[in-house]
């Protein structure tokens, strides 16, 4: 597995044998419990942000590698990646750097310990960085909070917010005689670049009985991002124009999982069930300066899915895969166009 940049304004992803969280959607993430992986993308179902992580309040990473996986259902194919954050820190922290192209990076970590009866943990981040090139500066705010409550012995509710919006700007795509030349301060269009915002927020209640270990999580997602980017100077018809489009997705969703495990001598016994909702509106258009003129594709959808799985572990030698469902419907006032 290894990380992988995508350049200002979009977020890094990771790949695993090939398959990446990004555009082939086939690497599941989740962050305390919760799927992050985007359902109804206008790029691809399954594109995963991985923006999310706030990398300073990260306690382990575990990476499961694929076929499927009955605990995390869709878009595990390559494997699954689950960022477990840390539940208490007793000291504050903070940390500030810089470098090149105006680059400067200041976080915050602070929070509480109060022992068998919980703790909590927030953090808050802001980067910034002027670009290698003109009019290539990007800025990204961030912000994680995480609080546990003991309730009784054995019995824990267990909240989290996790927050970030990012701004960038984009010098456009160079002619081939301008990168030959090296003439890359060359500002395409003064317009281009974008914007995204996410929110997630969830409740989880967690018990421990003896053997037996039950988890509920709840949770609600909003997101939306803005982007204005020139189409290359060569290319094929579509992409030989030299124009600007914009691409505009504004989504929300909820969701719900519960899972109920218990240890035996020689297995691990896991049943549970998972549903969830969203819904995604994805507009993609041919602008000029920021001014919108034909419409390429305008999608309004709604996803509903759920399902179960029955999980078997003997000594990890065995596993039972998940069934599931899922039902997909378009909005009867969707419609989409393409240039020709």
């Amino acid at each position: 597995m290894h990380e992988q940049g995508q350049g200002p304004g979009f977020a890094s992803d990771a790949s695993i044998r090939g398959f990446s969280s990004d555009h082939s959607t086939d690497l599941a993430l989740w962050i305390d419990g919760v799927p992050i992986n985007e359902t109804v993308n206008g790029h691809a179902e399954g594109n995963a942000d991985w923006s999310l992580i706030f990398s300073q309040a990260v306690s382990d990473i575990d990476v499961v590698k694929g076929p499927t996986s009955a605990l995390f259902g869709n878009f595990a194919m390559a494997g699954v990646v689950t960022v477990r954050t840390l539940e208490r820190v007793r000291d504050t922290e903070v940390v500030a750097g810089g470098g090149s192209n105006g680059r400067a990076d200041v976080s915050l970590m602070t929070g509480f310990d109060k022992g068998a009866t919980g703790g909590g943990v927030f953090g808050a981040r802001f980067q910034r960085e002027d670009g290698w090139r003109p009019h290539a500066a990007f800025d990204l705010a961030q912000a994680h909070a995480r609080l546990v409550r003991e309730v009784s012995p054995g019995t824990a509710i267990d909240a989290g917010v996790e927050l970030y919006g990012a701004r960038w700007d984009s010098p456009g795509f160079l002619t081939e005689e301008q990168f030959a030349d090296r003439d890359y301060g060359v500002v395409v269009d003064q317009t281009d670049g974008g914007f995204k915002r996410r929110a997630q927020e969830r409740v989880s209640v967690r018990v421990l009985r003896g053997r037996s270990l039950w988890r509920s999580t709840a949770y609600a997602t909003q997101g939306r991002w803005q982007l204005f980017l020139n189409t290359p100077p060569e290319g094929d018809a579509e992409e030989g124009s030299g124009g600007q489009t914009e691409e505009e997705d504004t989504r929300f969703g909820a969701g719900l999982t519960s899972a109920l495990t218990v240890a035996f001598a020689n297995a691990e016994v896991t049943v549970g069930g998972e549903g969830r909702f969203d819904r995604a509106r994805y507009e993609n258009w041919l602008t000029e300066a920021r001014t919108r003129g034909d419409a390429q594709e305008l999608d309004r959808s709604r996803q509903l899915s759920g399902g179960s799985l029955r999980s078997v572990d003997r000594n990890g030698r065995e596993s039972l895969a998940s069934d599931g469902r899922r039902a997909r419907r378009r909005d009867p006032d969707s419609h989409r166009t393409r240039r020709g």
